[in-house]
């Protein structure tokens, strides 16, 4: 069993709308979140995310008094645009910054299929881009406890096919590609005392369900207390969708907070199937467990 802190703060600096009543807050597609786990004495500071241009985490962070030059790392979910496009960007403003990612999530170009037409889904910048500006790129592919009670996932274990995403892609080119297994996308797992887990999901094209479950077996607790981000479910047939949702009635985390890929319609189907518990989070929200 992995180690627990007290309490965690997250400050949602970007989502893809504003909370309500916001003023100088932007937001684009996309998501990042800062985040304070306290242990004692101690707190530990790290960013989850940068959303696609790196600009509005920055400005945001201003506005929200977040000093991002406290931070331990950045963790990149996976390699889409909208996750790790802000990279350089925040980098640069940072200087010299430890980033934690799977080792494929840069190597090869991102496509996937909206409309019936390919577009690209890939970060504009490269591994040597990074390098060059300060980034110290820490290549993780197994479960790491970064902090006591702080784990990044590594891989997650596909327990079950209920989530595949068909429209997805990785090649050289437009002229080769083949499925994307999404072997980068990775959730970070939290487990606060006296509640359980807290996890953080990017897209969660691993699959939501298949993340909680591994969150529980990583980190020995069954318990999940709350689920903070994209769960990626809009491209499901109700059919798939409605198992899903089943699938988190089993699991009866304590709170969710779907937002960003999840789509309009499965964050209502939710909604009216697990009640009150599913909550609405965007920029500027600030959530403590």
């Amino acid at each position: 069993m992995v180690g627990s802190v007290d309490c965690v703060r997250l400050v949602v600096l970007n989502e893809n709308t504003v909370k309500s009543g916001s003023k100088k807050l932007l937001a684009e597609h996309g998501l990042s979140m800062y985040v304070e786990a306290k242990k004692e004495d101690s707190i530990f500071r790290f960013l989850a995310d940068v959303g696609q241009s790196g600009d509005v985490v920055l400005k945001n962070a201003l506005h929200m008094n977040v000093d991002l030059r406290d931070i331990e790392f950045i963790f990149i979910s996976h390699g889409h645009y909208d996750h790790a496009g802000g990279l350089l960007n925040v980098v640069k403003s940072l200087g010299r910054v430890k980033v934690y990612v799977h080792p494929v999530a840069f190597k090869r170009r991102r496509f996937k299929i909206v409309k019936g037409k390919l577009s690209e889904s890939t970060p504009e910048f490269r591994e040597e881009d990074l390098k060059k500006s300060g980034a110290e790129l820490v290549y993780i592919r197994e479960p790491h406890e970064v902090f006591p009670g702080v784990v990044l996932s590594g891989e997650v274990k596909r327990y079950l096919p209920l989530e595949i995403k068909e429209n997805y892609f990785v090649g050289e080119d437009e002229t080769k590609l083949e499925p994307d297994m999404f072997l980068d996308d990775q959730s970070i797992y939290i487990n606060v005392k006296d509640k359980g887990l807290v996890v953080l999901t990017g897209c969660a094209h691993a699959g939501v369900v298949n993340i909680l479950m591994h969150a529980r077996e990583v980190c020995g607790v069954k318990d999940i207390y709350a689920v903070i981000g994209g769960c990626h479910l809009e491209p499901l047939s109700d059919e798939k969708l409605s198992e899903v949702i089943q699938k988190l009635k089993e699991i009866n985390p304590t709170l969710l907070y779907p937002c960003h890929c999840t789509g309009f319609e499965p964050i209502i189907k939710m909604r009216e199937e697990l009640g009150l518990k599913v909550k609405q989070v965007t920029t500027g929200d600030v959530l403590e467990f």
